[in-house]
């Protein structure tokens, strides 16, 4: 229609005059734009098989340290793993995570310390050297302005593209910019909310959803509670005792000294307590979550939770194909990757 080509002209002419003006039109700029990439893209031609589910939910947690789990990972008891938790409990960052604990999975090695690389290699199979989303340089510290993704026109479609070519809706949803950087254009429909809660993620996922629960779906969730800015609800402040009045809490306060002090060891302290905090309110949230859809949909559903390093998501590079998956109804397994070092 006439008013929506005049619409999508005018969301062009605002990003091209600066998207930074309003954070919420911009978000919604990009989701368009990475809708319509993927309706000019070819697909692969692939064949469900009987045995593949109905449903695939891939959900990625953004920070979630393997070491912050209540119990490690099977596989995790070696030497790196005991250097990353420490023996002291202010140095543990376990939280109590039943849901993730319940999850049946193992340890594999990401193939990056950060986001656009590692997410990268999740979807489509590839190491970085080889798939090339990386950052074209070092002189951005703090910013995504030099982060390049697959180019639009790659012949690389990835697990997405091959979901979607075996007959699947596609979707993804995030909830910061960067991992939406790296996969945009990959799904049919895409949800960007710049430092949304989990909850907001899950909600919006949840609506696209309900009228496709007799349909065959995949769906990628990119949660990012635990990147920076660190805000669980009030509740989790409370019951972990996070003093909120620390300067800087809820952000990574890097300073360069050589000696600490009283205040730089009580930022320490409740900088961990408010992460704990946070874990724990994703993990609650996902067990909700793991409920609902199971209550939800009909059909198969295979719900993989991948636990990703401090510094980056993903894990080992695999790709399987289109119609490969847990079957049960309903299954979640986990992934967690080995805390890196940076």
């Amino acid at each position: 229609m006439a008013w929506q080509t005049d619409a999508l002209a005018a969301l062009d002419s605002v990003a091209e005059t600066g998207l930074d003006a309003d954070t919420r039109l911009a978000d919604r700029y990009r989701e368009r734009r990475a809708d319509r990439r993927f309706r000019s893209r070819s697909l692969p031609t692939e064949r469900q098989t009987g045995d593949a589910p109905d449903h695939v939910v891939v959900v990625v947690v953004d920070a979630l340290r393997a070491d912050a789990v209540e119990k490690a990972p099977a596989g995790a008891a070696d030497d790196s793993w005991s250097e990353v938790t420490g023996d002291s409990e202010s140095d543990s960052l376990g939280a109590p995570t039943p849901f993730l604990d319940s999850l049946a999975g193992g340890t594999a090695i990401a193939p990056a310390t950060w986001t656009v690389p590692s997410v990268t290699s999740l979807l489509t199979g590839q190491y970085p050297h080889n798939h090339g989303a990386i950052r074209q340089t070092d002189d951005f510290e703090d910013s995504v302005a030099d982060v390049i993704g697959l180019p639009p026109t790659s012949d690389e479609t990835g697990v997405a593209g091959r979901f979607a070519g075996a007959g699947y809706d596609t979707y993804a949803g995030f909830g910061m910019l960067v991992p939406f950087l790296a996969l945009s254009g990959r799904f049919a429909a895409h949800r960007l909310r710049a430092d949304a809660s989990a909850d907001r993620v899950l909600s919006d996922h949840r609506s696209w959803l309900e009228p496709r629960r007799d349909r065959r779906t995949l769906s990628y969730l990119h949660l990012a509670d635990l990147h920076e800015p660190v805000a669980p609800p009030a509740d989790y402040w409370r019951a972990h005792d996070v003093d909120a009045s620390i300067p800087g809490i809820r952000k990574w306060r890097y300073e360069a000294v050589t000696e600490t002090t009283p205040a730089a060891e009580r930022y320490r302290e409740h900088r961990r307590r408010l992460y704990r905090a946070a874990v724990e309110y994703v993990n609650n949230r996902l067990a909700a979550y793991h409920r609902r859809i199971s209550d939800l949909l009909s059909g198969d559903v295979a719900l993989i939770v991948v636990a990703t390093t401090a510094r980056g998501s993903g894990s080992a590079p695999t790709t399987p194909p289109a119609t490969s998956g847990t079957r049960a109804r309903p299954t979640a397994s986990a992934t967690a990757a080995r805390p890196t070092r940076c």
